[in-house]
């Protein structure tokens, strides 16, 4: 099972990159968009479509994150980076 290492979050906190690690100590990302759904009463994250990720080290999937997701890559770019899950 992955392990989520850490979160970077969009500057309204509606979107997130996930950094995680693989059993087999790989690395990779991917994107998540905050929902709400009132009516139903559930909320949380859910993870945009994406192509696999996967790197030897968690400084390359960083990089590669950041540089790999337009609203991360902009100039309003990322508000923090986090651990809770």
């Amino acid at each position: 099972m992955d392990q989520d290492i850490c979160f970077f979050y969009s500057q309204d906190r509606q979107r997130r990159i996930a950094l995680f690690r693989r059993e087999v100590g790989s690395f990779g990302f991917v994107e998540q968009y905050y929902f709400d759904n009132e009516a139903a009463g559930i909320e949380g994250w859910a993870s945009c479509p994406s192509e696999s990720s996967f790197y030897a080290d968690l400084e390359t999937a960083k990089k590669e994150a950041v540089q790999g997701i337009r609203w991360a890559a902009s100039e309003d770019g990322f508000v923090a980076a986090g651990n809770e899950v």
